[in-house]
């Protein structure tokens, strides 16, 4: 599937959550998922993972933390 023009390019991103109707995830929060490049984004949130941003940097769950990782390796073989 190709972007249309003018919408946002699909992209892992980390992000801060800002309202959520998810009880698991509240204003405040920081997550994972598939953001796209955008400053705000409306996605479900049961595709999106909390993050403790206390524990690594918010960009480490992009790489070495994130849900990415064992994939790259899987198709790698």
């Amino acid at each position: 599937r190709t972007n249309q023009l003018g919408a946002a390019v699909a992209a892992l991103g980390v992000g801060r959550v800002v309202a959520s109707r998810f009880e698991r995830l509240v204003p405040g929060d920081h997550v994972v998922g598939f953001l796209g490049a955008q400053t705000m984004a409306c996605i479900r949130g049961s595709s999106l993972r909390k993050i403790d941003v206390d524990a690594a940097a918010p960009t480490a769950y992009l790489g070495a933390l994130g849900p990415t990782t064992g994939l790259t390796a899987y198709v790698g073989m």
